[in-house]
């Protein structure tokens, strides 16, 4: 992987603050969270390699899941295992 030395992202801002960014546009939308599942967008994941193989990880990490074991509301197609689905 080649380092992006003449990108802001990487050269100007500290680590810190690039982390915030990387959370706050990777935490799923709670804004109209009703029965709907919440939706996370991962497109930040596809800028650059640089950013993938630093925040690849987080959604998982950063974001609630809920998983239904007997009778999953109506908009869940397949009820999955938490196993399966950290698994994939």
């Amino acid at each position: 992987m080649v380092l992006q030395r003449s990108c802001p992202l990487f050269t100007a801002i500290p680590a810190e603050m690039q982390n915030r960014i990387y959370e706050f546009s990777l935490e799923s939308d709670d804004s109209t969270y009703t029965a709907h599942p919440k939706r996370i967008s991962t497109s930040l994941l596809q800028t650059c390699q640089q950013i993938y193989a630093e925040v690849s990880l987080l959604p998982p990490a950063i974001n609630e899941h809920a998983f239904w074991c007997y009778r999953p509301p109506p908009h869940v197609k397949t009820a999955s295992s938490h196993a399966e689905y950290f698994k994939h």
